[in-house]
């Protein structure tokens, strides 16, 4: 986030730029515990996929995103599944 602003220039009025470093850091760190949330993989399907020769993209595209779709559908609709 911060070097983004520093590219672009922006600048926002009582935030000064340096603490863009800090937002940045934290949206990382909040981003990196709630991931497990929309992604839980099982480290023996990709190894199993690597083993039937799949090369990088095609373990991402068979195994790694499908894996991660419904954990991103069940967060998406939560909203629905609490108001029934």
């Amino acid at each position: 986030m911060w070097l983004t602003v520093k590219l672009s220039g922006a600048h926002i009025p009582y935030f000064p730029n340096h603490y863009f470093l800090l937002v940045g850091t934290l949206l990382g760190l909040v981003f990196f515990r709630v991931a497990e949330k929309f992604h839980r993989l099982n480290l023996e399907e990709v190894v199993a996929g690597y083993a039937l020769g799949f090369d990088f993209t095609t373990v991402m595209r068979e195994i790694v995103v499908p894996a991660g779709r419904p954990g991103l559908m069940q967060m998406l609709n939560r909203r629905k599944m609490v108001m029934k």
